[in-house]
């Protein structure tokens, strides 16, 4: 009886004590994303399918024969954007665009066969594009846009880097007293031996 009150007491504390899961954000990488140029495209963002947030923005492209290169590093919140944020749809701008003013900013829009999620594992592009908004609610195709014509996102779990713990450590003045205590001890010890 003792015992199998024991058994249940120790289930019931498992399960009021277990940790509960929380959805990680996934780093998603670009893999073999070529625009219809010969130009690629490149890098890596953290996306939160739980709260549609964007993070760690760093994707580049190459110059092709009709595209310049480039580099992305927030995606487009401004009521502007060619295509809204989505868990389908991103759209990376350069600079970053505070006014919603999109003339001359740089933007490269990816469509995904399937929603970004919390699980990672591999989604195919089904479209895509980059170049330069000619005006300021980038509503005319751009004169250096390129389409993506293949390619796919690989996400994994991401961890975001801890900080270095610091190391407690003597200054000068502290070795110095160490070095002293230490040599005072070890000559005393050499005086009481017989």
């Amino acid at each position: 009886m003792t015992k199998t009150i024991g058994i249940a007491a120790l289930a019931i504390s498992a399960i009021a004590f277990g940790s509960v899961a929380h959805a990680t954000p996934i780093k998603w990488t670009l893999s073999n994303v070529i625009f219809g140029d010969s130009g690629t495209a490149s890098g890596s963002f953290v996306y939160d399918a739980d709260t549609n947030t964007f993070s760690m923005v760093s994707l580049s492209t190459t110059a092709g024969s009709s595209g310049t290169a480039s580099t992305f590093s927030s995606v487009c919140s401004v009521s502007a954007c060619p295509v809204p944020s989505s868990d389908q749809v991103v759209s990376a701008i350069d600079p970053a665009s505070t006014t919603g003013d999109m003339t001359n900013i740089k933007v490269l829009y990816m469509a995904f066969a399937t929603p970004l999620t919390n699980s990672g594992g591999t989604v195919v592009l089904t479209s895509g594009a980059s170049g330069t908004c000619i005006n300021s609610t980038c509503s005319i195709p751009p004169t250096d846009a390129r389409n993506i014509t293949g390619g796919q996102l690989n996400g994994v779990p991401y961890v975001a880097p801890t900080a270095a713990t610091p190391v407690p450590a003597l200054n000068q003045w502290g070795l110095v007293l160490l070095a002293s205590l230490l040599g005072s001890l070890a000559f005393w010890r050499q005086r009481r031996k017989p």
